[in-house]
Parts: C-alpha cells; structure tokens; sequence
C-alpha cells in the first residue's frame, strides 16, 4: 500500500513513532525519560488520496459526480412530496377543524379580550380592517395608468448589456462594477 507523503504522522514512510501500550501519562514526551515512555513504531493507515491519471479513473470520478446530482434530484423530489403531503394535512386540518373551533369559541367567549386561551395554544378573535382590495394587479395597473398615474411605480432596474457596451467603448468602469478576466469552464455531463 502506498502511504500519502504529505501526512502529519509518517510523512509518506508508512509508519511513526507513538505511545507505548502501557504509556497512561497524558503529557507524555516520547523520549524515554522517567515521566516518558520510549514509545514505539506504529503502522500509519494513510493512503494515497485519489487521483485521476487514467480513462477509467476518470469515467468512475464522472460516475460519482453524476451520480451525487441525481440523487440529489431525488431527495429534493421526495422531499417535496413529503411538504406537499404536510400542506394538504394543513388544508385538511385547517378545513375541518378551524369552523369548529371557531363557532366553540364564539359560544364560549373570553371573559376578557379577544383571546380564548388552552394548554396547546390560542383562539383569537381580531378586527380585519375593511376597504379595497386588489384582486387583479394587471386590471387595475391598466386602469391606473389612465385615469390614476400617480398609483403606478416604476421600478428601476439596471441594464446589464448597455453597462458592458459602455465599459467596452470607453474603458471607464463605474463603480459597483467589476471587470473578470475570460476564463474556461468545466463542468461534468452525462450521456
């Protein structure tokens, strides 16, 4: 077995000088004095660490890679059954139970407050302010633009492509900008 020439213990040599088996003193010095034991040559387990120098080395490395995304696919899959499963329970419990403790509560009122409280939490009554509310952003954003200018916001944005075309044309980079060398990626496909 080849030893890692750049491990701590046994720089590559497969072994290393360490405790005796009888040794028990913690500030052991490994020089054999009267407060030491002489320690002793131990086998390193180090290996060393994987590389990839052939065709079929690099096909298993690929197959690994590729392997660890689709099982991550999987888990966030499954993981996502496993909340749409909790968010129907939720729709289910809230469904049934929320109108029976609602009409509980209405014949059972707080004696102060709006708040009924139980050991496992709390039923409260709130006032819900009424007024407009906006059902549909696009009807009433057309309307707006019309009749209510002052109701429409613009949001500004920056636009990528004219700052790239700037800073190509004039050299000047402003600030918040950034200017990145070209570079080769890498990344794994499978077939």
């Amino acid at each position: 077995m080849k030893h890692d020439p750049n491990c701590s213990y046994c720089q590559g040599t497969g072994q290393f000088l360490g405790h005796a088996p009888t040794c028990t003193d913690d500030l052991c010095a490994l020089n054999g004095d009267e407060y030491s034991c002489a320690g002793e040559m131990q086998t390193c387990d180090c290996k060393v660490p994987f590389t990839v120098d052939d065709p079929s080395k690099a096909a298993w490395a690929l197959d690994k890679v590729l392997t660890a995304r689709e099982r991550l696919e999987r888990v966030k899959a499954a993981c996502q059954k496993v909340i749409d499963e909790a968010a129907r329970d939720v729709e289910d419990a809230e469904a049934f139970f929320l109108p029976l403790l609602e009409l509980w509560a209405r014949e059972n009122p707080p004696t102060k407050g709006k708040t009924i409280r139980l050991p496992t939490g709390a039923l409260a009554f709130r006032t819900v302010p009424g007024g407009p509310r906006v059902h549909d952003d696009a009807a009433v954003l057309a309307w707006a633009r019309e009749h209510l200018p002052d109701a429409v916001v613009t949001k500004q944005a920056i636009l990528r492509t004219a700052i790239t075309d700037y800073v190509k044309a004039t050299g000047d980079v402003p600030p918040g900008v950034d200017v990145v060398a070209p570079r080769e990626s890498f990344d794994a496909k499978g077939v």
